[in-house]
């Protein structure tokens, strides 16, 4: 089959290579596309290449190439991944959705091809959503992480976050344990970890809740949009296994890093708890 070629030639086709999403598509027989842009459709890729046009100005072709012909893309990563862990880490959530949001919009159309960054930066996406509370755009972006086989383990990680977030915690095992694996994608084991802690705090296993909140820093410490909820669910650990010190240094640390983050006013409400609770028990000790 031939692929489908439309020439464009227009100035907003040069704002396209802006967002440059990937350099190059790969098909099965060798040859590559040099690509500015991507547009997807049911069972192809609309690959904008730029070719000569008449007086040396560009311009620009559109290529539809069937799914099952390409063999990879061979992407330039994403900035919006190394900018947004420093933010996320600052508990600057909307400032790193405001990154994410279309850089994601710019690789929804790779997908899961070979070597697309989009299942990556998805992973990301729904992680500071769910951490930001907007669970309804969360679901989208869950939904298609579902579909492709690659990428169903991170759509049940982020569900059962999701779910154990809206206190439906019964439904969290059957979605968490399965992708809790040694071998597992450590930001995959890590959200469903946290979601897994939580419905075991609910529980008051304290214990056990406490090593899934560590989870996060110790093994996916680039997963910063879940730090916060990690640290806020490991002083409650901690307060529940009367550790008032640790419980108010963590909440300390939280509060000191990410100040104005989703998690900062619950963390200084449990802070003046904690802190009261702390002098109660010391005075009554005397």
């Amino acid at each position: 089959m031939r692929p489908t070629i439309i020439f464009i030639a227009g100035a907003w086709m040069i704002c396209t290579m802006q967002s440059l999403r990937a350099d190059s598509v790969v098909l099965n027989n060798g040859q590559t596309l040099n690509a500015v842009a991507f547009r997807r459709t049911a069972d192809g890729l609309v690959v904008s290449t730029e070719v000569p046009g008449p007086g040396g100005k560009p311009m620009y072709a559109d290529q539809t190439v069937p799914l099952k012909e390409i063999s990879r893309v061979e992407c330039t990563p994403p900035a919006a991944l190394k900018s947004v862990a420093g933010l996320l880490s600052q508990g600057n959530t909307s400032a790193a959705l405001a990154t994410l949001e279309p850089a994601v919009s710019a690789v929804d159309p790779l997908g899961d091809l070979p070597g697309s960054p989009w299942p990556e930066l998805a992973m990301v996406y729904a992680q500071s959503l769910l951490a930001a509370g907007n669970d309804a755009q969360a679901s989208v972006v869950i939904g298609k992480l579902s579909k492709p086989i690659d990428t169903q383990a991170a759509a049940s990680a982020l569900q059962a976050l999701r779910t154990a977030r809206r206190g439906d915690y019964e439904k969290v095992g059957a979605l968490a344990s399965p992708v809790i694996t040694p071998r597992g994608n450590p930001a995959v084991v890590a959200t469903a970890s946290i979601a897994q802690g939580l419905a075991l705090l609910a529980q008051k296993k304290y214990q056990e809740s406490l090593l899934c909140f560590l989870e996060q820093p110790v093994f996916a410490p680039d997963a910063t949009a879940l730090s916060a909820m990690a640290q806020r669910g490991a002083a409650e650990c901690y307060f529940g296994m009367e550790d008032f010190d640790r419980a108010i240094g963590t909440l300390e640390g939280l509060l000191k890093t990410q100040p104005s983050g989703p998690e900062a006013k619950a963390a200084q409400t449990l802070l003046e708890k904690y802190r009261h609770r702390k002098q109660v028990v010391e005075h009554s000790k005397k």
